[in-house]
């Protein structure tokens, strides 16, 4: 089954009817859709993920209307691959996972943003180092969680 899903942010003068037409025009079954920001829940979201299955796909305009961080789509483009579900965005085109290109183009992403993890690591650790040499020690201070 093809689900498609539109997002906008809660502003008045934005309209889901753009993307609705899009998602229509590739044939979704069914389609959800929800005014909300990216950081607040995506009750719909959530209910349209419920219902795919293996084989399914869920079709969107943009990846940025799927997710708020590139983590977050990673996160969630590996759970579909796990469960044989398949992505497309309309407007990335080439963004389909149920073609081989598709799912190179995932792979691609995949590795770019393990290496961009691994890269904010040793940054991390760096200045964790560097603020030591300095003298500084870091977590919480003391008293302000409570002792078991």
């Amino acid at each position: 089954m093809k689900f498609g899903h539109a997002r906008v942010f809660s502003k008045a003068h934005q309209t889901l009817d753009r993307q609705t037409d899009s998602l229509n025009a590739e044939g979704c079954d069914e389609i959800f859709s929800e005014k909300v920001s990216g950081r607040k829940e995506k009750p719909q979201l959530d209910l349209l993920l419920s219902k795919l299955r293996k084989g399914g796909m869920l079709v969107i305009d943009s990846l940025d209307r799927l997710s708020r961080t590139a983590k977050e789509l990673i996160s969630l483009l590996a759970d579909f691959e796990e469960k044989g579900i398949h992505l497309k965005s309309i407007k990335e085109g080439i963004f389909d996972t149920s073609s081989p290109m598709g799912r190179a183009v995932f792979q691609i992403v995949s590795i770019l943003k393990a290496a961009e993890v691994e890269v904010l690591r040793e940054r991390t650790m760096d200045g964790l180092k560097a603020a030591r040499a300095r003298g500084k020690k870091g977590g919480r201070p003391t008293g302000t969680f409570n002792k078991i």
